[in-house]
Order: structure tokens, then sequence, then C-alpha cells
């Protein structure tokens, strides 16, 4: 058997699938605090992560301030006339209203503009984009004008956890990392995945990571695991990321 192509196609399966989820993971956290830790888990605590650093030079412009989402208003009901986009930078206004163009003209309530949103939404997931959002910012509906911002998720903070006994040199992973994923990247479920199949193919690494919220308006962060798997080949990622205070929901790569 091949090897290599059974490391790839696993870890092309687990990771796909893995990105499907959002892991709620402060229960097990919690559980592990109760546990009175052994000695080798002393030592694995006192092992901090490597933070890579952020690019010289912005990669993108920098996006505009997300604004707070809407409150669920159930007396909301307006006659769409036009809507608008913030935050779109991926694609011009033009590819985003052919998303909307069927609610033009009808009076909708909260959910029903809730659902032109998720349309752009879906507009945005299946070219890749796994982390980004449409919602509605707060905003006086006036003339049946209603906005939809976007947020298109970028890359935040890359820290990289080798764990003890896994013997690839910091050098070579950060390097792998950085040269994939950049801070202030619009990143796609291929970009992220990419760095991840390259460390999964190196002999007996078995690689995880986590999306967590980002200090970084927009922006989500990420974790890489990378641990020896005694000769296997093996790789998972763990989509966890908890949404934040624009969006008011739960944030994956769906």
């Amino acid at each position: 058997m091949n090897l290599n192509l059974f490391s790839r196609r696993t870890a092309q399966y687990a990771l796909a699938r893995s990105l499907g989820f959002v892991l709620l993971a402060l229960a097990s956290v919690c559980a592990f605090a109760q546990q009175r830790p052994d000695a080798g888990q002393v030592l694995e605590q006192t092992r901090q992560p490597l933070r890579l650093p952020p690019p010289d030079e912005p990669v993108l412009p920098k996006p505009p301030e997300p604004k707070p989402a809407l409150p669920s208003s159930p007396q909301l009901r307006v006659t769409v006339q036009q809507f608008t986009f913030t935050g779109n930078t991926l694609y011009p206004e033009e590819a985003l209203q052919a998303q909307v163009t069927e609610f033009i003209g009808k009076e909708l309530d909260f959910e029903g503009l809730n659902e032109a949103a998720t349309k752009v939404r879906a507009f945005y997931r299946t070219r890749g984009y796994f982390l980004a959002q449409a919602y509605l910012p707060q905003q006086a509906i006036r003339d049946g004008k209603v906005e939809i911002g976007i947020i298109e998720g970028r890359v935040g903070e890359v820290e990289l956890d080798r764990k003890e006994g896994a013997h690839f040199a910091d050098s070579l992973l950060v390097g792998i990392l950085g040269s994939h994923l950049k801070q202030g990247q619009i990143i796609t479920e291929t970009g992220l995945e990419r760095p991840l199949l390259i460390i999964n193919d190196l002999p007996g690494a078995q690689v995880t990571s986590e999306i967590r919220p980002s200090r970084i308006l927009g922006a989500a962060d990420l974790r890489v695991n990378v641990s020896q798997a005694g000769g296997r080949f093996n790789g998972s990622v763990d989509a966890d990321n908890q949404g934040n205070r624009f969006t008011g929901e739960y944030r994956a790569g769906a």
C-alpha cells in the first residue's frame, strides 16, 4: 500500500469531516481541571506554544470594523426596496445583489431579513470561505433600504504547539505555517488544509487544529497541535470557533 497516498486521503477525509462541526471543548477542559495532574501533565503544561509573528506588511487592506448585530424584533416588518452591503472585499456588490433579488419588493419580518443574509453567507461558503458570515447590523431602516454586514473570515493569530516527544524542528513547522497562513489573510477551507496536510505528510506527524475567536475583529485564531504518532500517518482538524459579539452565533467550517 502506498502509505503516502493513504496518509493524504486519511487526512483529507478527517479534515473535511471535522470542519463541519463546532466542538464545545469547555466541558472537557473543566473535567481535566478536576483531575490531579501527574508529572507528565505538569511538564506538558509548561510547554508554551509558539506564536507566529505577524507579517511586516498587511496582507490585505484592513476591513471596516464590523457593527454590532441588530437585536431580534418580532415587531419589525419592512417592504424591502434595496439591500446594501458593507465589509465585502472579495466580491462586488452586483454579485451579492444577485443573491437577494427574490426578496426585493416583499414585506419581510426579522426572520425574513435574516434569510436574505443567510443567502449571502451561503454564497461565500459554497466558494470555500467557511468562516464567512453575513448578518444584520444595527441600523435605522428607512425607505426600505436594508444593510447586510459581511465578515469574510480572516486569519488572526496562529499558534504552534509541538507536543513533548514530537521530533520536528520548530523552524520547519513555523516555516510551513507562516508561508501559508498570514495574519489578516482571508482564509478558505483549502487554504487551511494545505499547510496541515504538508505537516501531516512528515513521517510520524499527527496534526490537530482548533479555530478560536480572535481579539482581532473579523478574524479567527488558529492553534495547530503537532505530536509524534510513532510512525503512523494521521490527521484531523477540530474547528472550535465560539462566535463573537457581532454575529451572536457560532461559527464553524460548515
